[in-house]
């Protein structure tokens, strides 16, 4: 639930109608798996040791993730300004963007793409 218009249709995200409201009580979260059957592990593997992607805060990708953008932010300012690749679907033309701005907590789902399976 993007938090601002980027990469949005004319703000028709309900995460922007909150912000837009002033509801300071909407928490804007992006979740993503990373080790999907249409990931190479190469791709995975470089792309963590990449300053400029966001695997590359994650400790290891074997297992889940969440990072707090707002705990990011307060203890390095930087971060506020810097733009990383993500895994993250916004905009369908550019995948390197601030993700701590857009976000208030970034979630990584190490095995994406198990089938799923229903209680009965």
């Amino acid at each position: 639930m993007i938090k601002d218009n980027y990469g949005t249709r004319s703000g028709q995200t309900m995460g922007f109608q909150f912000a837009e409201k002033k509801l300071n009580n909407s928490y804007h979260i992006a979740i993503s798996s990373v080790n999907m059957p249409f990931r190479k592990s190469r791709w995975i593997e470089k792309y963590s040791k990449d300053e400029e992607n966001l695997l590359h805060f994650l400790p290891s990708t074997e297992k889940n993730y969440l990072i707090d953008a707002r705990q990011v932010i307060n203890e390095n300012k930087q971060y506020q300004q810097n733009e990383y690749e993500g895994m993250f679907v916004v905009d369908e033309k550019k995948i390197k963007t601030n993700w701590f701005n857009h976000y208030d907590v970034l979630v990584f789902i190490s095995k994406g793409g198990e089938d799923i399976k229903i209680a009965e």
